[in-house]
């Protein structure tokens, strides 16, 4: 034990405090506001005391870099599900007669492991506040939001700019604190997994771009020599205000580094001597300025390591003094690799390093050169002190004024005797902790909000300010493909190398099983390729028998060819030039002839302000096209599919026997995998970390398979089940947390994205009917754009009757939305159904709202308030006998914001509806696409956050010419607000 207990220092100390204190708290963002409040208002009563005031700084800085040094050790890797809890990461460790039970984070989601873990969880509620015998530690790991971090930041450079006058002689503050809290607040902006939604990456290189030039004002306020990491903040900024994505984790730490979270002891694999040696190699190749936010990394972990250790109260020989010295060996050899620019000193570079050593290891040699940093580290030492106390009484504060939770809690401690003896009185406590259940955790995610505590948006980049590399950020995600033939070996015959969802224009390179055909960039004259074709298609209505020697999915695996075109052409649709006045001249490139104007509330014409240049790229899509006679069987086996991502910019286009997967970002779009089913694929869904199928297999069984786009390593997880009831619609949540899969007979099952653990079962007519052999299918499945809502529906084949249900965050239960019922005559000619059932999520004074649309003759489309039922037709009439928009729906969708909806009616017109709460809508028509004569599975649209703007991104297919289209059309509401 000896050799793993760390050596005890004063500063060692108060970070163990701050880890006990921080590591639990949920509400970062309000202590750091309170923070720098207090500040604020305290600096008022300085009058004049330059002396005071620094004291006061300091004190504000050494507590922010408390707080960031913790959050650096929060975040999760790439390969850790953030999903709606954004760092609320849980580990329950039951400690009982030297025995430890670990509860896996990827398994507790909040309350519905109770299943399996009911006593432990219930007795480390109880014993976190009576402090009971058996000891339950849960570690809440919370992060703080993007925007609040950010803004912090700026803060404390305007404060240091304006305050020159009593900060003048303070310069260890300015080359001590003041850098400290930049970098580790910096890497926490860089690293952090969830920016505002609205942000784009233009939007990012201005906001970092604005703490720059605060930053460069600080170097021109204060003039003469600058310290060794200020000058580095400042190259961190500079890099930052280029690309926003530049300064991420080497490939190997990136998957693989821990997080408080978890056990930091033993020092991680990716911590090793061999590992660290990686991060800088001999030679000086890769950024300097990476390689030492990465080394900075690993010694922040290996430090924190010897914190937890203590925390946790281990008495378990780790050898941690060991490892840690290895590791330190190895980071300070590896300095030597790191080839510095000229203005910055090696010998500094060590100094620091070694000083972040000396916390835990104080044998480590001291560099630093200052004259007076004792009282300056006491200083440093008293804040941390205050800040804990300070914690410590606000923690009771919010416990003892929580009434409903403190009462609850009581309740479950008073019948905590009676959990052995009664399953109805397990229950009744579960429903004591109802209450707080879904609010905690729906405000968690609320906190990642750019609206949510902030009522004025950032000012504009000035337009003098100029990003450096601007156009290369952009164009990196639009090179060309490299020419690929076909090797003999299949296994190794195909790179697949995928956009990284993460930032446009980084790739990274996938390699998951099966082989798939790489698609050529530009020409492929003299290119062959291979596609698998594997079965046939698999669908309730298969058409004809297997033969004999065939079965029902007997595989084939014919050679198709592409042609000698290119994979992606772009042109441009003429500039639409405004009618002349008393006579309109315009005529649609589509052929189509344009309708008169609206009355009140209708802007339905096309305008050329709009739509001064609406770019259409054509893929080809050749090899989907392609489909042997032998497997063109069933339905589906003779069309392509679309699908568009809702939280990112990819596209699928597939067909039963092959998936590909654009990023439609960059013009002309990128191909960044393709994907052989195996077998028959009936539906697919994809976001940005996920891409999710259900193939047929030959034992009549159905699979939905999930596979990990980011991380090649993950392996792919496969759900099997049943063909009957069959599957009918998919969706994935935008939080990455689920994949949904509605049926028939009303049935609807929650898959995990991060584990194979048996899925929820909701039977929505269970009300009505408890087996459900004749229900209608769920039609319908659609998550609201912040994730926090999930809506289904289906429709009686007796009645007509459209019913929506609606699960909220957490997803634990439904409800049928009573208010939503919405009866359309059954028995029309060329019925499609309900076409979409979409949620947006109310904000400030508008109320949440539901828009139904279905593919029919009289079903136009609706906008219902779920609260009041308050129901709103959409209509764009001309007259009593004429409808523009029609009740024939492909498709609907809400913008990010949702101030907007999208609908694409049986013409292939888009509309676009804003004003969504006012009487009348204003409806616009934006752009014509392909006329549609059924309601298709061929054509999709939605609203996608692009590089640099928000646009209406529509895609189709035509299988007859095998080709696809991509037309993306800006949205007027593209400006960040907040």
């Amino acid at each position: 034990m000896a050799s793993s207990a760390p050596a005890s220092s004063s500063m060692f100390m108060r970070l163990v405090s701050t880890w006990r204190l921080l590591a639990l708290r949920s509400d970062v963002d309000s202590i750091i506001l309170e923070l720098l409040g207090v500040f604020s208002l305290e600096k008022i009563y300085c009058e004049g005391d330059k002396d005071t005031y620094r004291q006061l700084l300091v004190t504000l800085l050494a507590q922010l870099n408390s707080i960031f040094y913790i959050q650096r050790l929060s975040l999760p890797s790439e390969n850790l599900q953030i999903g709606w809890y954004l760092g609320f990461i849980v580990r329950s460790v039951l400690r009982k007669q030297n025995t430890v039970e670990v509860l896996p984070p990827a398994s507790f989601e909040r309350w519905d492991v109770r299943s399996k873990y009911p006593k432990n969880l219930i007795l480390g509620l109880c014993c976190r506040s009576r402090e009971l015998p058996r000891e339950t530690i849960a570690d809440f790991c919370i992060l703080c939001s993007w925007e609040v971090t950010l803004r912090s930041i700026e803060y404390v450079l305007q404060t240091v700019i304006e305050g020159r006058e009593s900060l003048w002689e303070a310069q260890l503050l300015r080359d001590k604190y003041l850098a400290e809290f930049l970098l580790s607040a910096l890497r926490v902006l860089t690293l952090h997994p969830k920016t505002p939604a609205n942000q784009r990456a233009k939007d990012r290189r201005d906001r970092f771009a604005r703490i720059h030039t605060s930053l460069e004002r600080v170097f021109n306020t204060y003039p003469g020599n600058k310290s060794f990491l200020l000058q580095i903040a400042k190259d961190t900024t500079d890099t930052l205000r280029n690309d926003p994505e530049s300064l991420g984790l080497p490939s190997g730490l990136k998957y693989e580094m821990p997080n408080l979270a978890s056990e930091l002891y033993p020092l991680a694999e990716c911590f090793s001597s061999a590992r660290i040696s990686a991060l800088a190699p001999p030679g000086g190749f890769g950024s300097w300025l990476s390689q030492f936010l990465a080394l900075r990394d690993v010694s922040h972990f290996v430090v924190g390591a010897s914190i937890q250790y203590v925390v946790n109260r281990e008495n378990r020989d780790m050898h941690l003094q060991a490892s840690s010295s290895r590791a330190r060996n190895a980071i300070l050899h590896t300095l030597d690799n790191i080839q510095l620019p000229a203005y910055l000193s090696k010998v500094d570079l060590i100094a620091e390093f070694s000083e972040t050593f000396r916390i835990i290891l104080p044998g480590t040699p001291s560099l630093q050169r200052r004259s007076s940093g004792s009282q300056i580290d006491e200083s440093e030492m008293d804040a941390i002190d205050a800040f804990c106390s300070r914690l410590s009484e606000r923690q009771i504060v919010h416990r003892v004024s929580d009434r409903e939770v403190m009462h609850s809690m009581s309740e479950v401690t008073r019948n905590i005797a009676l959990l052995d003896d009664s399953s109805e009185q397990f229950r009744h406590i579960w429903g004591l902790l109802k209450p707080f259940e879904a609010t905690a955790d729906t405000i968690n995610v609320e906190r990642h909000l750019a609206t949510h505590y902030f009522q004025l948006a950032p000012p504009k980049v000035e337009a003098g300010v100029f990003h450096s590399g601007y156009s290369n950020v952009l164009s990196a995600g639009q090179s060309e493909f490299s020419s690929l033939r076909e090797s003999p070996d299949r296994s190794h015959s195909i790179s697949q190398s995928l956009v990284s969802p993460l930032s446009p224009g980084y790739r990274h390179v996938l390699d998951a099983p099966p082989p798939a055909p790489q698609l050529n960039s530009m020409d492929l004259s003299n290119t062959k390729e291979t596609i698998v074709q594997s079965e046939a298609p698999f669908s309730p209505d298969l058409v004809g028998s297997p033969g004999p020697s065939q079965s029902r999915f007997e595989q084939a695996a014919p050679v198709l060819s592409f042609d000698p075109v290119p994979i992606v052409r772009s042109r441009t649709v003429p500039v639409i030039a405004p009618p002349e006045k008393g006579k309109s001249k315009w005529r649609s490139p589509f052929g189509s002839r344009k309708e008169s104007v609206g009355t009140s509330g209708d802007t339905s014409s096309l305008s050329s302000s709009t739509l001064e240049s609406q770019r259409l790229d054509e893929i080809s899509l050749k090899p989907l096209a392609g489909v042997p006679k032998k497997n063109a069987k069933g339905k589906g086996a003779k069309s392509i599919n679309v699908y568009l991502s809702q939280n990112s910019t990819y596209a699928l286009f597939w067909n039963p026997f092959s998936i590909y997967i654009f990023d439609v970002g960059p013009s002309p779009p990128t191909i960044g995998r393709a994907i052989s089913t195996e077998s028959a694929c009936v539906l697919v869904a994809v976001t940005k970390v996920h891409l999710a199928y259900v193939i047929g297999t030959r034992d009549q069984k159905l699979t939905l398979r999930i596979v990990n786009l980011i991380q090649p390593s993950t392996p792919a997880i496969d759900y099997r089940m049943a063909s009957s009831p069959w599957c009918r619609s998919i969706a994935i949540c935008p939080k990455e947390n689920y994949v949904v899969i509605g049926f028939d007979n009303s049935l609807v099952r929650l898959y995990s994205t991060t584990n194979s653990e048996p899925p929820r079962e909701d039977r929505l007519h269970s009300r009505y009917h408890p087996e459900c052999k004749e229900c209608p299918p769920v039609d319908t499945l659609s998550f609201s754009n912040d994730g926090l809502n999930l809506l289904g529906t289906t429709r009686s084949h007796k009645t007509g009757i459209i019913q929506v249900y609606s699960w909220k965050f957490p997803f634990s239960s439904f409800d049928e939305v009573s208010s939503c019922r919405y009866q359309v005559p059954l028995h029309e000619s060329e019925d499609g159904g309900v076409s979409s059932a979409i949620f947006r999520s109310g904000s400030g004074d508008d109320e949440d709202l539901v828009c139904i649309t279905t593919w029919t003759q009289s079903g136009v489309p609706i906008l219902v308030q779920p609260q009041d039922g308050h129901r709103t037709d959409i209509r764009s009439e001309i007259s009593v006998r004429q409808n523009k928009l029609g009740s024939r729906i492909q498709c609907a969708s809400f913008s990010p914001t949702g101030t907007e909806l999208a609908l694409v009616n049986d013409k292939g017109d888009l509309y676009q509806i804003s004003s969504l709460n006012s009487s009348p809508m204003n409806i616009k028509k934006l752009a014509t696409s392909k006329e549609l004569t059924a309601k298709s599975e061929s054509f999709a649209m939605t609203f996608m956050t692009l590089p640099d703007e928000e646009a209406i991104v529509m895609a189709w297919a035509d299988f007859a010419k095998g080709m696809g289209y991509i037309k993306k059309l800006p949205t007027a509401s593209s400006s960040v607000s907040y």
